[in-house]
């Protein structure tokens, strides 16, 4: 198709952004889900089962290396109901008493 024009081989300039993403921000008159109480305990509990998980697949790691099963997943699932237990608890107590 030798009557066609020449087409250049280069994009279009892409639009000015701005450098650094404004944060976003919740409408006025709105509150933040991130302050709200009961978001804060849904992340608890979230933070208490990944505490479970965490030493219990720890547990079972210790069970298959020294072929000691069940004892690790065991102890290790203890330390997660102990561990994230503790923090749930100082969370609430911290949470329920009033702000300065």
């Amino acid at each position: 198709m030798p009557d066609e024009p020449h087409r250049s081989a280069e994009p279009p300039p892409l639009p000015d952004f701005p450098a650094t993403p404004s944060a976003p921000t919740a409408a006025p008159g709105t509150r933040s889900t991130a302050k709200d109480p009961q978001y804060q305990v849904y992340a608890l509990g979230l933070e208490w089962v990944v505490y479970m998980a965490a030493a219990g697949g720890l547990g079972y790691l210790i069970d298959w290396w020294l072929r000691c099963a069940p004892w690790g997943l065991s102890i290790g699932l203890l330390l997660g109901v102990l561990g994230g237990g503790y923090r749930f608890v100082r969370a609430a107590i911290q949470m329920s008493q009033p702000r300065r």
